[in-house]
């Protein structure tokens, strides 16, 4: 909500909906989209995106000096 009063925000968001072919104005719909937003929708979207079986385990380690 804050950020709606932004200009840096509206900038990047009126550029992303050009960019994309999508209608500016539905940036002022935001607000209402996260409204419509429950608890089982956003238990399922994490059962579905932070899968365990979708990640990577990744170390660095330094190089070996020769």
């Amino acid at each position: 909500e804050g950020n709606t009063k932004q200009n840096g925000y509206l900038l990047n968001q009126i550029a992303f909906k050009y960019q994309y072919g999508e209608n500016p104005a539905t940036i002022w719909n935001i607000p209402d989209y996260y409204r419509k937003l429950d608890v089982a929708m956003i238990k399922q979207a994490a059962k579905t995106y932070l899968n365990s079986a979708n990640r990577i385990k990744v170390t660095l380690v330094p190089e070996k000096k020769s």
